[in-house]
């Protein structure tokens, strides 16, 4: 897996890692909507749903108690100039059977929902943490 996005995250059981997207061209020549949740206490992986879109070279970043995806998605075309994005940046939120992730213990797997924000942008971004009350952020 390559060009994928991966981000800390909390869980019922303590600290893990969520891995989303990317590509995989020994397999397949489309992007991966596929998610995984890596439980660090246990060191066992569980699946966390699918993307609504494969996406590769994009965002995953947790604000407050919500995971989202931000950007790149997976409608390519193949020219002689290499690929180019023909699709809009979308932005999917992973929604969990619990008040939030951190509520949810790693096997209880959720769904991603395609939100109706748009990213633009011109090139690769950066996401940065940053807690949801220094800029007065809840739910």
């Amino acid at each position: 897996r390559s060009d994928h996005a991966c981000t800390l995250v909390t869980t019922k059981n303590g600290p893990g890692v969520m891995v989303a997207g990317g590509n995989n061209f020994k397999l397949q020549r489309k992007a991966l909507d596929s998610v995984f949740l890596l439980d660090l206490g246990t060191e066992k992986w569980y699946p966390a749903g699918n993307l609504n879109d494969g996406r590769e070279n994009f965002g995953l970043v947790v604000l407050g108690k919500r995971v989202m995806v931000i950007g790149r998605m997976s409608q390519f075309t193949y020219g002689s100039k290499g690929k180019k994005l023909t699709g809009e940046e979308s932005v999917e939120e992973y929604v969990v059977p619990c008040t939030s992730l951190s509520e949810c213990i790693p096997s209880q797997e959720g769904v991603w929902n395609l939100t109706d924000r748009v990213v633009n942008r011109w090139s690769s971004f950066s996401v940065v943490s940053a807690a949801a009350s220094r800029f007065n952020c809840t739910g």
